[in-house]
């Protein structure tokens, strides 16, 4: 989350406006901030989903939690950097006593944002996050943005928070960077029906000899298979990343161990921080 207002590198407020940036829904949706052409304190990258939607993240906590928000099969869509209205977040700030944002080096109010707006499956109320380093939620400017922010939103009945580093396990944002270009099957050197094929061997081989590590196994059913080396292990990455196989997530995935597979789905939600 930003703690100011907009920075002036980049195009201007009402050429974002204009172009519908932090607006709308759909794989078309455009983030009110976006990389490369608005900067960063962290690492920014952009991350595609499975829709085709391009997301555009400014550190590496923001990515950690849209990796995990991606990987929640009950999530349908994730928005970053939603554009709140101004004229609103303007008459909040004045009935909380708050000072509002101006864009950086002038005079002129800044659009706000919030930093993931998540569809949920099956509930109309959205689920809104911002995200917040532990150390940041200490700072009375922060907490007031955020009671800015949460203004906006309750309004809107949707279902605020915070996260924080301690909301995401970095075992498990650490996996899902791992797992996460594997989302798209194309990754994967073989046709659909050989593909099906060698996902029943290599799950066979893995459940009948647990304790093996899973790149040995994988590397096995290549040549018994005759494919080219790596083929069985970008598949059962493809798996484990589609949802295909329950694999434990929480723990530490590196191909040179075995891998763990659970008899229930696990919840990885993150938790919400306290920033009241």
């Amino acid at each position: 989350m930003r703690k100011g207002g907009s920075d002036t590198r980049g195009p201007s407020q009402e050429e974002r406006i204009r172009r519908g940036w932090g607006h709308g829904a759909g794989p078309d949706y455009q983030p009110w901030r976006q990389v490369p052409v608005d900067p960063s304190t962290g690492v920014a990258s952009t991350l595609p989903d499975h829709s085709g939607q391009i997301h555009h993240v400014f550190s590496r906590l923001e990515c950690d939690v849209l990796l995990v928000l991606m990987h929640d099969k009950r999530v349908e869509q994730v928005r970053e950097k939603f554009c709140l209205a101004r004229e609103e977040t303007q008459a909040i700030a004045l009935s909380m006593g708050i000072r509002h944002p101006d864009v950086v080096g002038k005079s002129e109010p800044a659009y706000l944002t919030s930093d993931f707006v998540v569809t949920v499956r099956g509930r109309a109320q959205h689920m809104v996050r911002e995200v917040v380093l532990e150390k940041e939620l200490q700072r009375p400017r922060v907490r007031e943005l955020l009671a800015l922010r949460q203004g906006f939103w309750a309004a809107r009945h949707a279902d605020w928070g915070v996260y924080t580093e301690r909301s995401v396990s970095r075992t498990l944002a650490t996996n899902l960077a791992w797992l996460h270009p594997y989302c798209d099957a194309s990754l994967v050197p073989v046709e659909t029906d050989v593909r099906a094929e060698l996902g029943r061997v290599l799950l066979h081989h893995l459940q009948r000899e647990p304790r093996r590590p899973f790149a040995q196994v994988a590397r096995e059913c290549d040549g018994a298979l005759g494919l080219s080396p790596g083929t069985a292990l970008a598949l059962g990455r493809h798996l484990i990343a589609s949802g295909a196989w329950d694999v434990d997530l929480r723990r530490p995935l590196k191909p040179g161990q075995p891998l763990v597979f659970q008899a229930s789905v696990a919840d990885t939600t993150p938790q919400v921080a306290n920033a009241s």
